[in-house]
């Protein structure tokens, strides 16, 4: 449930910025066989990620993302310069790639009207060359929990049956929601964190500790960084 980034939502917020570094990667390759002097970008948010992206920081989302950035290991500080630079110049610059056109107040559009029909939370990332044609166009869909898709990873995905796919791959304590959960702590005596612990070892092994200490040690730069500075907190609230 716990991942390291930038708030306020795992959905709005680093879905939307996982969403940017992956198109980032997949253009970097595609320059590999295809170089280019320049590139223009555009990106368009759909459906809740529109109406309230503003509020979530979904447009900083994006662009963090098209700037390099990766919420596990996002400097707060360092994304803010970065931030403000682009909105003043216009253009990214990233090691082993060409100059990349994006204004955000122009080319990150907020659509309102009908959501993608995917999900409800959808945005479009294009990049076109000088010319304007079409370098490369992706639609992802954040899904929840900082979970990103492609459409058409979407598409071919099934339904999880949560229960059996846990038993499956050998967590001892699986439950595919929170009545078997409970019932399963009753049966065996055991907390549900320490049901949790069971399951997470089965999955991260001995790195299991390593994970939660730099979980907290996030948290806890979160919480001196926050006792470091003053002014209005982002969002719009004026709080």
């Amino acid at each position: 449930i716990f991942k390291i980034g930038i708030g306020p939502s795992s959905s709005h917020t680093i879905g939307p910025m996982v969403a940017a570094a992956r198109f980032l990667q997949e253009l970097r390759q595609s320059l590999s066989t295809r170089p280019a002097d320049s590139l223009n970008l555009r990106a368009s948010l759909h459906g809740s990620l529109a109406f309230t992206g503003h509020g979530h920081a979904t447009d900083r989302a994006v662009c963090l993302g098209l700037l390099g950035f990766h919420p596990a290991t996002i400097d707060p500080d360092a994304a803010q310069l970065e931030e403000d630079r682009l909105k003043r110049a216009g253009v990214i610059h990233l090691p082993d790639m060409p100059p990349l056109v994006f204004a955000p107040d122009t080319d990150l559009i907020f659509d309102y009207g009908p959501p993608l029909p995917g999900h409800a939370n959808g945005l479009v990332l294009e990049a076109r060359d000088k010319d304007g044609s079409l370098r490369l166009s992706r639609t992802f869909y954040s899904i929840g929990g900082g979970f990103v898709q492609t459409a058409e990873e979407l598409a071919a995905a099934r339904t999880p049956n949560l229960h059996a796919e846990t038993a499956a791959m050998g967590y001892p304590h699986p439950c595919g929601n929170a009545a078997e959960m409970l019932a399963m702590g009753q049966a065996s005596g055991l907390s549900i964190a320490r049901m949790k612990r069971a399951n997470e070892s089965v999955a991260h092994g001995d790195a299991l500790d390593g994970r939660l200490d730099a979980i907290w040690s996030a948290m806890d730069g979160c919480i001196g960084r926050g006792l470091r500075q003053d002014g209005i907190l982002p969002g719009g609230l004026s709080v």
